[in-house]
């Protein structure tokens, strides 16, 4: 059972090492706009630097970690340590993608808060 739970995760920490070396790839290919002197892609962070920033901490982190994971081997306690927190930084960064998503103009749910009362007065 236990190599079983190691093979899975060796595949999944090969998995966000190739997605956190792909996504700088495809941040330089997006349209950048300049706040403060900082890139910034325009397509999901328009206006929300610090969200951004964050964001590539996280791709930092989990390529870090899973590079470090897959060196070391979950053998060790620095290991599995180090696919831990490979596991969350990619899941951060999937989650700042999604806030950066819900708080710019791309993906307004602002008809479910208004149409959520007319349905429970419905009810």
């Amino acid at each position: 059972m236990a190599i079983k739970v190691e093979k899975l995760l060796r595949g999944v920490t090969k998995l966000i090492l190739w997605v956190s070396c792909l996504v700088p790839v495809i941040l330089r290919s997006l349209p950048l706009e300049y706040i403060d002197g900082n890139p910034v892609p325009t397509v999901v962070f328009k206006g929300h630097p610090s969200i951004f920033h964050a964001f590539v901490i996280s791709i930092i982190l989990a390529f870090t970690g899973s590079f470090f994971a897959l060196r070391i081997g979950y053998h060790s306690r620095i290991g599995k340590l180090c696919g831990y927190c490979c596991l969350v930084s990619i899941a951060s960064a999937f989650w700042l993608v999604v806030y950066a998503l819900l708080a710019s103009d791309w993906l307004r749910l602002d008809f479910l808060w208004k149409a959520w009362p007319s349905f429970v007065a419905s009810l």
